[in-house]
């Protein structure tokens, strides 16, 4: 190089090339964080609730990343969470400042589960933004900035909104799961309510995670930015993109209803409508159908196709007949067919991609020692785990099972035909020492045992081998090599393998699945039809499908909200809205049901009704304007009030756990401080029926709902 040019390089100004200031970065991300209201109608109480939090823009477009529970939060009314429609988003660049500008924002999409949650403003003007450094190695004591609005409107300048606050800190933990996946992030920086959402970002400005979690004082929860990428994948970034988006709903049967945001669609086979983008609501309803609902992201062309599953209607009852056991020359396994699956539990690589589930979540408490597979969680969650193929039909699986935990409800067996809907299961029950076979469901979570029989080993700390052989709806139950007792598979005729663990501390080795021969001898069938014993339970999601919402004085299909709060009607239209369970058909059962009610009028009641079916029901009726709890049995269009009782003053405005018990002829109702209602007589229909409840003239939310047989009830003390 020529000295002069040397010589003009070592003279120029070395702001240049010098890196940005600590200042210039800090001013940039100030102005790429935003402060986020989010207005709530709450029909419930009459009240409009206001929440806030932070977001920041990640495209000059107008694209802001923030915390789902911003958009959504869980609002305590009654001292519960309650779903609620939001009703008007709002976003403020330069919160605080002369400049300040408030703009409506629409929701896009959303990870619930990891809390994340992309936004977008309609404003065409281009946004300052910041991107992530998710490539950037993170480690612990390495520097970060957290951005926000602590404490939301409490520092409210004037009209302006709340200025930012910019605090430091440093990575404190790097958390992943066993497959070495980082799943959160933490940090000592300061953090408060309203800084939910906000960046996380190093030194030079780059975003490595969102604000998520308060833990503790100096222990705080960030979203790693790889899920935040994951969110995104597949969306356009890069434009301000259509304000509409084309949605195509196509479903089966073509006459079902359609629902977009709890209002119904026209009629047909096929319907393409335009809808803003962002999040909707879809229900597809028709009688005598499960209704389909879900939750979708709209944001170009979307389609879906639906094809509803008419309702089974198997009845649920305890069987009044003595089982009859299989004896072992009427089964038998069959040791020939091609091998599917064979694990000796060995490779930790096969391992890691076997599904986990953990009381419904992905949670890995699983882990390999030695050639076997152990559950080292001794709690109440059911713990599972999956492998092999959801199209597998007619096998034999075998693996042997062992049980060291001392406590007395340990429970560990073997997972099959498992699918989205749940899973068949043989599992060893220790504190009653019974083998038994129950199919497991998914959503709403619960069980039912279809066969039991009372084991005459001690299975403690000892290994024994457990054999299913499926073949069509026969299944045959083999412990030890001797044959335990065959059942009918009506509810899934294909589906994976896995294992099942609750508070067992259970190992198991030696697993194998081979196909079932076209011929041989099957089990000899001498299962009676229905069920020894049942529980489910029902928080209300999104996605709860056994529900049957309608107008009872047109049968018009009508849903309910369904939110992380429970399962809410908010119409005011003055009418009757029903809810019933539909899976199944119940006679004896106990009820424990959590509910929600608003203060309503003269005309306002709440309703419990079960054994509903094409011959009559029966009713228990609150009635806001006499002040009175209703027995009424109805048989054809005569109704009878059997018995009544004083209505507790506060039920109506206020949260009530009810507790049902209908056991044959006998009923009892109330809360676990007081009795409302008893009787004893037969003058109420005793078939099996469907259970729900409806609401007239007053907004109602179901929080919980848990059923079980009238056994198990009295066997947990009342607890569920």
């Amino acid at each position: 190089m020529h000295k002069l040019s040397v010589l003009l390089l070592l003279t120029l100004p070395a702001t240049l090339f010098s890196a940005p200031s600590d200042a210039e970065i800090i001013g940039r991300i100030k102005k790429a964080t935003v402060y986020i209201k989010v207005r709530h109608a709450f029909p419930l109480t009459g009240d409009e609730v206001t929440t806030t939090g932070t977001g920041f823009f990640i495209s000059k477009f107008g694209h802001i990343i923030t915390n789902y529970h911003v958009v959504q939060p869980r609002i305590s009314i009654y001292n519960l969470s309650v779903p609620a429609p939001v009703g008007e988003i709002t976003v403020i660049r330069n919160s605080g400042a002369k400049d300040h500008k408030a703009m409506p924002a629409a929701l896009l999409t959303r990870d619930e589960d990891n809390d994340i949650a992309l936004l977008k403003i309609a404003d065409t003007t281009e946004a300052p933004f910041i991107t992530f450094d998710i490539k950037e190695k993170l480690f612990e004591t390495m520097p970060v900035r957290v951005s926000g609005y602590p404490f939301g409107d409490q520092f409210t300048v004037i009209q302006r909104g709340p200025e930012i606050t910019v605090s430091k800190g440093s990575i404190s933990a790097l958390r992943h799961d066993d497959r070495g996946t980082l799943s959160q992030i933490q940090i000592d920086a300061p953090v408060n309510p309203g800084n939910s959402g906000g960046p996380v970002t190093d030194e030079s400005g780059g975003v490595i995670g969102v604000v998520r979690m308060i833990y503790a004082t100096g222990v705080n929860f960030i979203v790693p930015g790889h899920f935040v990428d994951s969110l995104l994948e597949g969306m356009a970034l890069d434009s301000h993109g259509r304000e509409t988006a084309a949605l195509s709903i196509s479903a089966t049967p073509s006459d079902a209803i359609l629902f977009l945001d709890g209002k119904p669609l026209p009629r047909t086979s096929s319907k393409t409508t335009a809808v803003p983008r962002g999040w909707h609501t879809i229900s597809i309803v028709k009688p005598g159908y499960e209704q389909w609902m879900d939750g979708l992201a709209c944001n170009d062309t979307r389609t879906v196709a639906v094809t509803l599953l008419p309702h089974k209607n198997l009845p649920i009852y305890i069987s009044g007949k003595k089982q009859q056991d299989v004896k072992s020359t009427e089964a038998y396994i069959d040791e020939k067919g091609i091998i599917l699956l064979k694990e000796d539990f060995d490779s930790p690589e096969r391992f890691e991609k076997w599904e986990q589930s953990t009381g419904g979540t992905d949670k890995r408490t699983w882990f390999l020692e030695k050639g076997t597979l152990n559950q080292f969680e001794s709690n109440e969650m059911l713990h599972a785990i999956y492998l092999g193929d959801t199209t597998w039909t007619n096998y034999r699986v075998s693996a042997r099972v062992r049980i060291t935990d001392e406590h007395e409800d340990s429970r560990a067996g073997i997972i099959f035909r498992e699918t989205s809907d749940g899973f068949y299961l043989f599992r060893i029950h220790r504190e009653t020492d019974k083998a038994q076979i129950a199919y497991h469901c998914k959503q709403p979570f619960g069980w039912f045992v279809i066969r039991e029989k009372k084991l005459d080993v001690d299975i403690k700390d000892k290994w024994y081998a457990m054999t299913i052989t499926a073949s069509g709806n026969d299944i045959a139950c083999f412990l030890d090599k001797k044959c335990v007792f065959a059942a009918n598979a009506e509810y899934s005729n294909r589906g994976r393998i896995g294992f099942y663990s609750v508070e067992s501390k259970s190992a198991f080795d030696s697993l194998t699945v081979s196909e079932l021969p076209e011929t041989g001898k099957k089990a000899s069938q001498t299962y009676e039809p229905g069920v020894l014993s049942f529980w489910f339970s029902d928080y209300f999601t999104q996605k709860s499908g056994w529900w049957y919402q309608y107008i009872p004085e047109n049968n018009t299909p009508a849903p309910w909200l369904f939110g992380n709060g429970g399962c809410a009607f908010y119409d005011d239209n003055k009418k009757t809205h029903c809810s019933e369970f539909t899976k199944y058909l119940l006679a004896d059962f106990s009820l424990n049901l959590l509910l929600s009610l608003g203060k309503g009028d003269n005309n306002s009641s709440f309703e419990l009704f079960f054994r509903k079916n094409k011959n009559g029901k029966t009713t228990v009726r609150f009635s806001n304007g006499d002040g009175k709890i209703s027995l009424v049995s109805t048989k054809g269009k005569k109704s009878r009030t059997l018995k009544s009782a004083s209505l507790p003053d506060d039920f109506f405005g206020s949260t009530t756990r009810l507790f049902l018990e209908v056991n044959g002829g006998k009923l009892s109702l109330g809360t676990s401080e007081k009795k409302f209602l008893e009787f004893n007589g037969k003058l109420f229909p005793a078939e099996h029926g469907r259970i729900g409840f409806a609401a007239t003239h007053v907004p109602s939310v179901v929080h919980e709902m848990t059923i079980s047989s009238v056994k198990e009830e009295k066997k947990r003390g009342g607890r569920f």
